[in-house]
């Protein structure tokens, strides 16, 4: 082979290679944006339901079961209507108690019951952490923290 054409496929291989590496830099650093971008909005959309709850349960004081009434359930659909998110309550033992959507737990894609390691898991965080999930090809993001009422 003559040295032209050496020097033209060295070249070429030089061009497509950088291309390529160019091309999976970018792949990763926008999947890498997209992920950063949905935790922080998922985190904004939480502490913003959190102070909506809060304002809620300001008002049942003194009702030890606030958690447990048609009116919390009423509020979870609203709060889930407004913020787009699909909202989900377990109390303390990881036993499902309210959603705003039923069909997560009919289908299977959530459970009744929030294992145990993930309640570790919680409680180790410091009451808060965020987890992400693939069902389905699809990644899931899901925010698990504690909520308390004033009892």
């Amino acid at each position: 082979m003559s040295l032209k054409r050496r020097i033209y496929f060295s070249m070429i291989t030089t061009i497509l290679l950088s291309f390529l590496i160019i091309g999976a830099a970018t792949i990763w650093y926008t999947k890498d944006e997209n992920d950063k971008y949905h935790r922080e909005r998922l985190a904004r959309k939480e502490k913003a339901i959190e102070t909506s709850l809060n304002y809620y349960l300001q008002d049942q004081a003194g009702n030890l079961n606030s958690f447990y009434t048609k009116d919390f359930h009423d509020k979870v659909i609203e709060l889930a209507d407004i913020h787009n998110l699909e909202l989900n309550f377990f109390d303390l033992d990881g036993r499902w108690f309210s959603s705003s959507n039923y069909e997560y737990f009919d289908l299977g894609l959530l459970p009744d019951t929030l294992s145990n390691s993930t309640l570790e898991k919680l409680s180790s965080s410091g009451g808060r952490f965020i987890l992400n999930k693939k069902l389905n090809d699809e990644t899931y993001f899901y925010a698990l923290r504690y909520f308390k009422n004033q009892s």
